[in-house]
């Protein structure tokens, strides 16, 4: 798989569109209708295979890149070919835990600090403890009396890690 030509691609997108996320729907129009690299079931079938890979991240229904946008390098002449969209398939990802932003949510749900306060104080128990993320999340939980034993089960499912 060429993550280049994928980050070119996504680039390529949303500086034509001037965006910095971009709804699903719109790519799928862009890639087949606007710019006719594609056929439309294959721009869904590559947008769904971008989705499995670190590359984006979806938030609200729309796909907002990981990288910046701005490194990326897009030739003037810059078009890939029906072939790579038809064979495009994503690399598995790291093994990394799944639903951080939900339990993110949750605590803040259940506390009275902003996302940022609680992101910030994760980071500094994960650094301070030299902890993965997700059990510093815990012992955030622990330490603001957070009762988590409702979702516990679901915690404990949903931080599995993959292969």
């Amino acid at each position: 798989m060429n993550n280049q030509q994928v980050k070119q691609i996504i680039s390529f997108i949303l500086k034509r569109s001037g965006k910095k996320s971009i709804a699903e729907s719109e790519i799928y129009l862009i890639l087949s209708m606007e710019l006719q690299w594609c056929p439309p079931q294959m721009a869904k079938q590559f947008i769904s295979e971008v989705q499995k890979t670190d590359l984006v991240q979806i938030e609200n229904g729309l796909i907002t890149p990981s990288f910046s946008i701005d490194k990326v390098s897009i030739p003037i002449d810059f078009k890939p070919t029906v072939e790579f969209f038809k064979n495009f398939k994503a690399e598995e990802k790291e093994m990394k835990p799944t639903n951080t932003d939900q339990f993110l949510e949750y605590l803040k749900t259940s506390s009275s600090l902003s996302k940022e306060e609680i992101t910030n104080a994760i980071t500094k128990i994960q650094d301070d403890k030299n902890i993965t993320e997700h059990v510093a999340m815990l012992l955030f939980a622990k330490k603001h009396a957070i009762d988590i034993s409702n979702i516990l089960p679901e915690i404990d499912k949903e931080f599995s890690y993959k292969k």
